[in-house]
């Protein structure tokens, strides 16, 4: 009985390893015969046309993305490769030939982008893939219809592509897919094209600063905001120039391009922000020391976003400023004099006895009044005994008119005191220093109220001008000074 089981045992695994080798066999030669059976047709359909509605697309601030299919005429048999092309040539063709409706226009290269070559796996009967198309083109030939031709170029490993289906022509029809509302349009915030300042009221429209007049201006996208881009503000007085010959611009004279600028050239609109805002800063001096009558006049121009693009109004404007708002006078009604006698000293200018004018064109304090009652409520810290100006603060700036009697070299005696070695100051005659850089205020043994002379040559020409104090490292007392010809 034993025996029997045993043999009947052996008999049974014999069995099954016969049948199992064989299944193996069948499997193998099946697996054979899909990876050496007959190559794959690929095929493209004719036409692709975005037009809204229920379209496979999606479209967000920075690009529309558009889903294409190549189908083949049975499941691959192995994983191989298909190269594509991307055309706008033959679209001028396709026009001419009635493929397209006349007006379409080809997309220009950049304007899209198609991967260049495809992996299709082993055992797949279709694969996809993503043409990605920029939305700033879109937007700026809105409501057109804008074509191009994707072309496969080759299918590796004996796979073929079917006559006739080798190209498919993707048609974005813009005037359906967005509405005027949605076009983002970069202009000047402003629906004036022409800034005149002051503007009358409490708020002139600027704000003085220690060499400038800072002015704000604000730029404006229309549509849903997106991600970080910049627009290029440039100078320009072509634009002015033209305006004053037609008219637009009365009674003006252009600002040189060297007296006015547009901080970092360029306005910035942050992520997610539809308004941005830029400053002009024009020079002081430029402004105070114009001719009478005749307003100052600037050109701004956008240009070169890096994302959207410029409205079709509103990307230029002309800001005008009126020099005599900025009227300045002599403290004694008339310029103090220096003396064109070689050895003779002028009369001493007293500190306080800065021209009449106010923040900005007679002097720049930089806010909050210490001292004594003299000239308030001008802000210039101004000392009890009417002359001396005391608690000055870096790049602070006092002026007064003067007459120079004559072309020479003068000795310059600036009286300070100063309570530490390392303060500077510097003087400037109109917009040029006459001191070649900064000088030191030398330290005084007594501190503030102990004011020295500290001497220096320059030279001055003829003629009457006016005279800068420059507080460019400050804290120390300054008196006033004197002038005296040398040569």
């Amino acid at each position: 009985m034993k025996k029997i089981f045993t043999y009947s045992s052996l008999c049974l695994l014999a069995m099954m390893t016969i049948l199992t080798t064989s299944c193996k066999r069948e499997d193998l030669a099946d697996v054979i015969t899909l990876q050496d059976g007959d190559k794959v047709a690929l095929s493209l359909v004719d036409k692709i046309e975005v037009a809204g509605g229920t379209n496979n697309y999606t479209l967000d601030n920075s690009e529309m993305v558009i889903p294409v299919t190549i189908a083949f005429d049975g499941a691959s048999t192995k994983a191989f490769t298909v190269q594509l092309l991307g055309n706008t040539d033959t679209v001028a063709t396709l026009v001419a030939n009635g493929a397209l409706p006349p007006g379409t226009l080809p997309f220009v290269p950049g304007s899209f982008s198609i991967p260049p070559t495809i992996n299709i796996a082993y055992g797949v009967k279709s694969v996809s893939f993503n043409l990605q198309v920029n939305r700033t083109f879109l937007e700026k030939n809105y409501g057109a219809d804008l074509a191009f031709v994707v072309k496969m170029a080759g299918a590796a490993k004996g796979n073929t592509v079917i006559t006739g289906k080798a190209t498919t022509i993707v048609v974005v029809k813009t005037g359906a897919i967005m509405t005027p509302t949605d076009v983002h349009y970069i202009t000047f915030a402003s629906p004036n094209s022409v800034l005149n300042l002051p503007i009358p009221g409490d708020k002139p429209g600027f704000v003085v600063g220690s060499q400038d007049l800072n002015v704000p201006l604000d730029l404006a996208l229309s549509g849903i905001a997106g991600g970080l881009f910049t627009v290029d503000v440039a100078r320009s007085n072509e634009i002015v120039e033209a305006a004053i010959q037609a008219g637009t611009l009365t009674d003006a004279v252009p600002l040189r391009i060297d007296q006015y600028e547009v901080t970092s050239g360029k306005g910035v609109f942050e992520a997610g922000k539809n308004s941005s805002r830029i400053n002009l800063a024009i020079k002081t001096s430029a402004v105070i020391f114009a001719a009478p009558n005749k307003k100052l006049a600037m050109g701004l121009v956008l240009k070169d976003p890096t994302k959207f693009q410029l409205g079709k109004s509103n990307t230029t404007m002309l800001v005008t400023i009126d020099p005599n708002y900025y009227k300045r006078t002599p403290f004694n009604g008339t310029p103090f004099v220096i003396k064109g006698t070689v050895g003779v000293a002028s009369d001493f200018i007293p500190a306080s006895n800065y021209d009449f004018g106010g923040e900005g064109v007679a002097y720049h304090d930089n806010g909050g009044r210490d001292g004594g009652q003299f000239r308030r409520p001008d802000q210039v810290d101004i000392a009890d005994n009417n002359i001396t100006i005391g608690w000055t603060g870096s790049n602070e700036w006092l002026s007064y008119t003067v007459n120079v009697e004559e072309d020479g070299v003068y000795e310059m005696n600036a009286i300070f005191g100063a309570p530490d070695p390392n303060f500077t100051y510097s003087v400037f005659s109109w917009i040029n220093n006459i001191t070649g850089g900064t000088l030191v205020a030398a330290k005084t043994p007594g501190g503030y109220g102990d004011q020295q002379p500290n001497l220096s040559t320059v030279t001055l020409k003829k003629g009457q001008q006016v005279i800068k104090m420059y507080f460019d490292n400050a804290r120390y007392d300054f008196r006033g000074f004197i002038f005296t010809r040398k040569n």
